[in-house]
């Protein structure tokens, strides 16, 4: 019993001592304030591990960002994420600001292009169902 209690508190010491054992990540920044020019970062990092950086111990996502204002891609992010929301957020009335963002939960998982800005599910989804319901009455007006 009291080798069973040593050995377990062993592994658990083990445990706490082991380094390294966190996710790593692709990470990157870019910002884009007056001109918008296509970088390393946005379209696809290298894969000689020389932008891979090991996150914090409560980062559980490796994402990709990309903010855009009016259509125009302002800001470019590769990182470590404790959280993530997956897909598009919108906001702003004249000035529309879209935020996209895309996670996975391996090892440099985040080397692609990732989220861009573009339209989000919703928009996309509504423009369909219209443009359906419109080609409905044009074939019932003319059959």
């Amino acid at each position: 019993m009291r080798h069973d209690v040593v050995l377990l508190l062993a592994l658990g010491v083990l445990t706490c001592l082991r380094t390294g054992s966190g996710l790593t990540c692709y990470t990157c920044k870019e910002s884009f304030r007056w001109v918008y020019y296509s970088t390393v970062c946005e379209n696809e990092v290298t894969r000689d591990n020389s932008s891979l950086s090991s996150c914090g111990s409560s980062a559980r996502y490796c994402m990709i960002e990309s903010t855009s204002v009016n259509g125009i891609i302002t800001n470019f992010e590769r990182g470590c994420a404790d959280t993530c929301y997956y897909g598009c957020k919108m906001s702003g009335l004249g000035v529309t600001k879209e935020i996209c963002t895309s996670c996975c939960d391996n090892d440099g998982c985040n080397h692609g292009s990732g989220a861009s800005a573009g339209l989000s599910s919703p928009i996309l989804t509504l423009t369909l169902a219209s443009s359906c319901a419109i080609f409905q009455q044009i074939l019932l007006r003319f059959c």
